[in-house]
């Protein structure tokens, strides 16, 4: 017998390791993707790993496109930028236009996990107009700058690779679309220090996070969500930090109380043994514990 969790009241036995059978279907979802789990030792660390990952991406849906007033595209790259913008309206897959970097990096010490998007939440875009046999587009050495929400696409400007710290790409996304970050902002707060670019990427370089602020004084909390210590993102290890709790906790009850699935099962009229062998997966959003000797399926919750 492994070392999967045992409990059982006086006549049921349960066993179950609720926490590697989520790593192993976190280990899928990695694999579905393309993304490398090297250096991955838990279900914690594959969870961040994964939503770290695809949290870069932009997932393809309609979006409502808004265009700066600043917004200013060399003549030759227009083609390429204006095929952006309309994919961006249809819904369509934006994956060619971003850097190549992310699955190729993950995980590696020369993974940056793109600071200008954790810290000012916006996004970067090639624009070339043939796509490569990688399944990118061309890459340029001008970029456009944007925004993305679930809803809206906002595009802020075009400029150079390597812009990362630009003051000007906050101000023009303060001043053209202010209701957009006004959940970010903080409210009574000045700030106290001005920064250099410099001393913006240094700082993202060493995982420190700083608040974001506009030229007219206006202070944001990080709108990407800011990274922790080891360079990973916040809202990714909030959101697994609430899941792991969520499994073990789910766990421990039903190894506290396994008479509950059993008298679930007799309603449905299927009569368990006296040792439950429990699988948790993951459903349609809801933690479900399969017992695998009879193939019983029991609805948890809601996964985070």
């Amino acid at each position: 017998m492994d070392d999967r969790n045992l409990s059982h009241d006086a006549r049921v036995v349960v066993e179950s390791d609720f926490e590697a059978d989520l790593a192993e279907l976190l280990r899928d979802q990695l694999r579905a993707h393309g993304i490398p789990s090297e250096g991955c030792t838990d279900a914690h660390s594959l969870c961040v790993r994964l939503i770290d990952a695809t949290s870069r991406m932009v997932p393809p849906k309609p979006r409502a496109v808004h265009i700066s007033r600043e917004l200013s595209c060399p003549k030759q790259l227009r083609p390429g930028l204006d095929t952006l913008l309309n994919n961006a309206r249809q819904g369509a897959d934006l994956s060619p236009w971003l850097s190549t970097a992310p699955w190729r990096l993950i995980g590696s010490p020369k993974d940056k996990n793109d600071p200008l998007l954790r810290a000012w939440g916006i996004h970067h875009f090639h624009l070339g107009t043939s796509i490569g046999a990688g399944g990118h587009v061309k890459r340029t050495s001008q970029l456009l700058f944007a925004h993305v929400t679930d809803t809206d696409f906002y595009a802020v400007d075009v400029m150079k690779h390597g812009d990362w710290a630009e003051q000007r790409l906050l101000d023009i996304l303060d001043s053209n679309w202010p209701g957009v970050l006004s959940h970010f902002q903080l409210r009574g707060v000045r700030p106290a220090t001005s920064f250099t670019k410099d001393d913006i990427l240094l700082m993202r370089d060493g995982h420190i996070n700083i608040l974001a602020s506009a030229s007219d004084g206006t202070v944001y909390a990080p709108i990407g969500g800011g990274v922790t210590s080891a360079g990973t993102s916040v809202q990714a290890t909030r959101v697994c930090d609430m899941c792991i709790a969520a499994a073990r906790d789910l766990e421990q009850q039903l190894n506290e109380r396994p008479q509950v699935l059993t008298e679930a099962a007799a309603v449905e009229g299927v009569q368990l043994g006296a040792t439950l062998a429990l699988q948790m997966t993951v459903e349609h959003g809801q933690f479900v514990a399969i017992e695998r000797d009879s193939g019983v399926k029991f609805i948890l919750g809601p996964v985070p």
